[in-house]
């Protein structure tokens, strides 16, 4: 009888030391642009111009040099492990929003300069490995290091005056990394508040675009052939017969098939400083 009570009371200390290694971190971050890069093209729209008697196609200018879209607010939570004192592993999500709308570059020719509006969408899972060092009785210093996967959602419109001509993309998986540091008060056994900073980078290449609107054409989007309303991305493309439509001054492979473009990255490369509510179980 005396080892059953032994036994049982050890499990049950044993489950209790082990419930007391997990937390949960809900945390608010403000990402602001670490690196830029030119903005992908994606897809162009083209105007109609009449000078005179003559008659011609002419593409709306979109061009930025400095561009990001990592620029803005996440919020999320982190659950972790902690092995010991000094060793836990986490796993993070995370949400981060941006619709942002930018003029383009002034280049020559500088007509038409157009614009361009984006809507990302972007929800990840961050796992990683942190360390950590208690500083005196209430302070902790910790310092993680994490990948990022997740899905990331994106449309983008090209604006010219009153015309505007807008794809989406399709829900793709992004991939990326982090490292940051945090310092943690300790205010209550099991409650605590802290400060991170560090740095997230996040790539994404999209395989699809569909298109929803468009009044750069004369015709109706249901009138419009298969390859100027869908678009589908390639890593390469080689030995493709190609032909041209004058009447909308684009060249494609298969008049019943998606128009083919390379693949292009959007690269979110930010800075962030968080907030983060730690309680401990």
């Amino acid at each position: 009888m005396v080892r059953i009570c032994l036994i049982v009371s050890l499990i049950l200390s044993s489950g209790l030391s082990y419930s007391q290694h997990f937390y949960l971190k809900p945390h608010l971050r403000y990402h602001t642009p670490l690196t830029y890069q030119k903005a992908p093209e994606f897809f162009t729209a083209n105007m109609f111009i009449l000078t005179g008697s003559d008659v011609y196609y002419t593409s709306v200018i979109t061009e930025n040099k400095k561009f990001s879209l990592a620029k803005g607010t996440s919020y999320g939570a982190d659950i972790g492990f902690r092995i010991n004192e000094h060793i836990a592993i986490e796993l993070g999500f995370d949400y981060f929003r941006n619709n942002h709308q930018l003029k383009s570059d002034s280049v020559s020719p500088n007509y038409p300069l157009g614009s361009t509006a984006w809507q990302l969408r972007v929800l990840n899972a961050i796992p990683a490995l942190v360390l950590s060092q208690p500083i005196g009785k209430n302070f902790a210093f910790s310092a993680k290091a994490g990948f990022v996967a997740g899905v990331t959602s994106l449309g983008k419109s090209i604006i010219f005056e009153e015309k505007r001509r807008t794809f989406m993309f399709n829900k793709s998986l992004d991939f990326g990394y982090t490292f940051g540091a945090e310092i943690e008060y300790r205010l209550l056994n099991h409650v605590g508040v802290s400060i991170e900073a560090g740095v997230e980078n996040i790539f994404y290449k999209p395989r699809k675009a569909i298109l929803k609107e468009d009044n750069f054409s004369y015709w109706d989007m249901d009138e419009l052939p298969r390859y100027l309303k869908s678009i589908v991305y390639k890593r390469k493309i080689d030995n493709e017969q190609v032909y041209y439509d004058n009447m909308n001054d684009t060249y494609y492979t298969n008049y019943y098939k998606p128009l083919m473009r390379l693949k292009e990255t959007l690269k979110l490369n930010s800075m962030y400083g968080g907030i983060n509510i730690n309680y401990s179980f």
